[in-house]
């Protein structure tokens, strides 16, 4: 058994899949990296793998570290690669914060879109009476509280975007400030501030429900797991990209399991509920029939 309950410890293994498959040995270049700043926008080619672009996070004279959140999809997080693994480094356009919104609003969507598509859709049952005229444009459906609820708390997180700053550091530094010193936006944040850790909650239950509609499990699970870490120690095998993201998000990708195994449970015994009321529920009395003249 492979150390499937330690986070780290995959996501130290995949770091050196993307690297190299021993430990680094440093390159006789050691300019490799004397043009790169931190927040540079750039594409790695590595002598093994596929090409990595990013946004340079950190930068040691052994490895740099690229934030691939905004060019990868998919994938939310760093990845870090060895300078003696690193045959070329091109420097792209930097991306603007409206790109960068951009790119956040189109993944949230892409969640959003998940959410709706694993709820029931009921169609409104229209009686034999009514009519509908022509050219008149169907009636859009009234949005759930639940539906208003999740909406709001999007834009919530959409507004005050962690990766922008916003944290419980930040709150704890506004409230020291004298109250004339904090911007509209802080003012703002130290209002809806429950409702911010309430929209942090909502987008790691979609972050794992969209990890788990990615990693179906019956496919993908705890001996697949076992296999690809396997396969790495023992033979070297450098996996699959999908195999890495699904190795690094193993712990995640297990709760997300936990809670649709939950939901799937609830809405059973629900369903059960509701048969169990309609059965013993009495059956209407038929009509009286009218008087004869």
């Amino acid at each position: 058994m492979f150390y499937k309950n330690t986070f780290s410890h995959a996501l130290g293994i995949l770091l050196c899949i993307v690297a190299c498959l021993a430990a680094p040995v440093f390159a006789e270049d050691a300019d490799s990296f004397a043009n790169i700043k931190v927040n540079d926008h750039i594409r790695i080619t590595p002598k093994t793998g596929s090409q990595i672009s990013g946004i340079v996070k950190v930068i040691t004279k052994e490895k740099i570290t690229l934030d691939v959140s905004y060019d990868d999809p998919d994938f939310d997080g760093n990845i870090s690669v060895y300078k003696n693994n690193i045959q070329k480094i091109e420097t792209l356009d930097s991306l603007t914060d409206k790109e960068k919104e951009q790119i956040e609003k189109e993944k949230t969507e892409r969640l959003e879109k998940t959410w709706r598509e694993d709820e029931p859709v009921v169609q409104p049952v229209q009686s034999k009476e009514t009519t509908i005229k022509e050219g008149t444009p169907p009636e859009v459906p009234e949005k759930t509280e639940e539906e208003k609820e999740r909406e709001k708390l999007m834009a919530i997180l959409k507004k005050f975007n962690p990766d922008e700053g916003w944290s419980e550091d930040r709150k704890t530094d506004i409230l020291e400030k004298m109250e004339s010193y904090r911007s509209a936006d802080e003012k703002e944040f130290l209002k809806v501030y429950d409702d911010w850790l309430k929209s942090l909650e909502l987008k790691a239950v979609l972050d794992r429900r969209a990890l788990v509609e990615k990693f179906p499990p019956d496919k993908w699970n705890e001996q697949r797991y076992d296999e690809i870490i396997s396969r790495f120690i023992r033979l070297k095998v450098v996996p699959s990209q999908e195999e890495r993201e699904f190795a690094d998000k193993f712990k995640e990708w297990e709760k997300g399991v936990e809670e649709k195994k939950k939901e799937d449970e609830e809405a059973k015994k629900k369903e059960e509920a509701e048969k169990s009321k309609r059965k013993t529920e009495p059956t209407p009395a038929p009509a009286e029939e009218s008087q004869k003249k």
